[in-house]
């Protein structure tokens, strides 16, 4: 057995990279935070679907459409989820900042210019964690909801 061969490799140490996590490589906390709100939408609606499949086989039964089922969920999804949650939160997070900051002696600078682009972001999550369930809820059989729920 050769001296070199019985020696360790050297470990070189990777140079530490000063950006946050995700930075520069495609994803963001936001990124991050809109997917798991979305997921979260998706599971209630869902749930929602379920619990209430007698409900949806009783006004397909009396000559509801697919279309009229699905938008009402989808609506559900946009409007009570997307943008009543969205703005409780914006809501909540500018009154905590503002809290903090009083404690604090912080300066607050709030861009609130932009949270007509987040209210935005919170109503195309929840459109498109919505659609899943809508189509679900839609496709529903009159009598199969009514023999399960």
């Amino acid at each position: 057995m050769s001296e070199r061969s019985a020696r360790p490799a050297k470990r070189t140490r990777e140079p530490t990279d000063p950006r946050t996590p995700g930075e520069g490589r495609g994803e963001s906390p936001t990124d991050r935070t809109a997917s798991v709100g979305g997921l979260g939408i998706a599971n209630v609606m869902s749930i929602s679907v379920v619990q209430r499949s007698a409900e949806i086989g009783i006004r397909r039964a009396v000559g509801h459409s697919r279309s009229t089922i699905g938008t009402q969920f989808l609506l559900e999804s946009s409007t009570f989820v997307g943008l009543l949650g969205g703005s409780l939160g914006a809501a909540i997070g500018v009154g905590v900042v503002y809290l903090v900051s009083f404690f604090e002696h912080w300066v607050v600078e709030i861009g609130y210019a932009q949270i007509p682009l987040w209210m935005g972001l919170a109503l195309l999550v929840s459109v498109l964690a919505g659609l899943y369930p809508s189509i679900k809820a839609a496709r529903l059989q009159p009598l199969e909801t009514l023999r399960l729920g």
